[in-house]
C-alpha cells in the first residue's frame, strides 16, 4: 500500500494520497493567500510567518508537504491579477518571508521566480542607465580577463544553444508535402553550451565542465529578447541564431543591450 504524499500514512491500494487532505491542502492554501493580502503590506513579518506556520503545522503533514503549502501560497500570491510583487515594498516583504520560512526554492513551479524577485533592484538600475554592483569579485571568474575587463554580474545557470535550419529529407514525399505547407523556416535548436555564465564589460563567457565559451559583444550584430533570455545574430557565425538562456532572461537582456550600446 502507498503512503499519503501530504500526512505521510497509508492511503490504501492505488492512491497516493487521501481525499481529505488534499481538501484540507487546498484549504489551508486559500487561507495563507487570504492571509498574505491582509497582512503582508503593513504587517510584522515575525507575526505572519507565526501565523503561517500554525496553520500549516496544524495539519501535521510531512515536512516537504508542509513546505510546499507556504510555497503554493506565496505562488498564487504572487500570479494575483493585481500584480503585488510590482511593488518594491512587497516584493522585497515577500523575500524576506521566504527567507525566514526557510523554503526550498527549488519547490517553487518556476524555480526562477524567487531569484528574479531578488534581481529587480539591478534590473531598475540598468533600466536607468546604471550598472548596478556585482556580489562577485573578478578572481572568481575562470576567464583569463583583460586588464580592463571587469565583472558585471554572473548568472548560475545558461545554456548557449545554435538554431539552424533543419536538415531536408529529399524523398519524393517529403518534397511534395513540404510543397503543400505554408512556406516557413524550420529550425532545429542544439546546445552547445550550458553552466554558469558571466557577463563583463567586454564579453560573455559560459563556463561548462569541459570548456569556456566567450562570445564578445562586438561580434554581436543584433539581439532581441526571447523566451527566458535573448536571440543573438553574430558578425561572423554561419548560423542562423544564438539563443542564450538564463535564470532571469530579463536582466540578461538589459545587461546585453548597455553592453552593445557601449561597444
Amino acid at each position: 500500500m502507498a503512503a499519503c504524499i501530504l500526512c505521510g500514512k497509508s492511503a490504501g491500494f492505488f492512491y497516493a494520497l487521501h481525499k481529505n487532505c488534499y481538501q484540507r491542502y487546498q484549504a489551508v492554501i486559500d487561507h495563507l493567500v487570504e492571509l498574505l493580502q491582509e497582512q503582508l503590506p503593513d504587517q510584522s513579518l515575525h507575526t505572519l510567518s507565526t501565523q503561517m506556520c500554525a496553520q500549516v503545522n496544524a495539519l501535521a503533514f510531512t515536512p516537504e508537504a508542509s513546505q510546499r503549502c507556504h510555497v503554493k501560497a506565496l505562488e498564487q500570491y504572487a500570479g494575483l491579477a493585481t500584480q503585488p510583487l510590482k511593488q518594491e515594498t512587497l516584493s522585497e516583504r515577500w523575500l524576506a518571508l521566504i527567507s525566514m520560512l526557510n523554503l526550498d526554492e527549488d519547490l517553487f513551479v518556476d524555480p526562477h521566480l524567487v531569484q528574479r524577485q531578488r534581481n529587480l533592484p539591478a534590473l531598475r538600475s540598468l533600466q536607468a542607465g546604471q550598472l548596478p554592483q556585482c556580489a562577485q569579485s573578478r578572481q572568481s571568474c575562470p576567464a583569463s580577463l583583460a586588464p580592463q575587463e571587469e565583472v558585471w554580474w554572473c548568472f548560475k545557470h545558461a545554456d548557449l544553444a545554435h538554431k539552424k535550419p533543419q536538415q531536408k529529407d529529399w524523398s519524393i514525399v517529403s518534397q511534395l508535402i513540404d510543397n503543400l505547407r505554408p512556406r516557413r523556416a524550420n529550425l532545429v535548436t542544439q546546445s552547445v553550451a550550458q553552466g554558469v555564465m558571466w557577463l563583463t564589460n567586454m564579453a560573455a563567457y559560459v563556463e561548462t565542465e569541459q570548456d569556456l565559451v566567450r562570445i564578445d559583444y562586438a561580434d554581436i550584430y543584433s539581439c532581441t529578447p526571447a523566451s527566458g533570455g535573448v536571440s543573438l545574430q553574430l558578425k561572423h557565425s554561419a548560423t542562423l541564431t544564438q539563443s542564450l538562456v538564463c535564470e532571469d532572461g530579463r536582466l540578461l537582456y538589459q545587461f546585453l543591450l548597455m553592453a552593445l550600446k557601449r561597444t
